[in-house]
This record gives structure tokens, sequence and C-alpha cells, in this order.
């Protein structure tokens, strides 16, 4: 799991720093990281076959991100939507220890860290 955790860290900073990076090369190698560090189990693979590396058409100012192949919302946009919303019922019941507060600070931290790999490509290719 280091391997495939390292390669997809990997194509993650090459994504964030690359000013002008190819988003076809870009997402194919992103979803091959992603799959080699979950496994390619039906869940796994229909995930990541809805997100691609992309302009972000939802943001203040324009970037490249991971974001939703059909509507092109950029992952940390929704995440950061969520964050305001109640914890399921399920998960609640499933981690009686967590807060919603506690919720709510993995929603955020996800949201830092989602947000860290996206940029401000000045020119792309491919998708």
């Amino acid at each position: 799991m280091d391997v495939a955790a390292g390669r997809l860290r990997e194509q993650l900073l090459r994504f964030a720093s690359e000013p002008t990076p190819d988003l076809t090369a870009t997402t194919d190698a992103l979803r091959e990281a992603l799959l080699a560090l979950g496994s390619e189990t039906p869940d796994n693979l229909a995930a990541v076959a809805r997100v691609e590396a992309g302009l972000l058409i939802d943001e203040e100012a324009p970037g490249l991100g991971l974001r939703l192949t059909a509507s092109g919302l950029a992952l940390s946009t929704v995440l950061n939507m969520l964050e305001s919303s109640q914890m399921p019922a399920d998960l609640a019941e499933s981690l009686p220890q967590l807060t919603q507060s506690d919720y709510a600070a993995v929603l955020r931290v996800a949201v830092l860290v989602l947000s860290a790999f996206e940029n401000a490509g000045s020119g792309v290719t491919g998708r």
C-alpha cells in the first residue's frame, strides 16, 4: 500500500505543480494510481470513472483540480458544501464517538487537502 500511496501522492503533486498539464494523461494517471491504492472493486471503479482532472468551472478564480466528470464540480466544492450539513444518521450510529464538530472537522481538512492540489494552470491540453 505504501508504494501505491506514494504513486498517488506523486501524481497529485505533479498535477498541482505543472503549469500546463495534459488533462487526459493526468486523469488516466490519477485513475490508475487511485485504483492501485484502493483496488479495482466495482465501487472504486465506478467512483474513479466519475472523477477527472480538469478546469474548475464553479470556482471564483478559475483553475485546475479534481472534479466530477459529468458536472465539472470541484470535489473540494462538494465537500465544502457537506461541511455545513448534518452528519448522516448511519455514520453517527457506526461511530457513536464522532461528534458533529468532528464530522465538520474531517470534511474541512479534506477540503483543504483537495484544495492544496488545485492550481491555476495557465494552459492545458486534453479534456
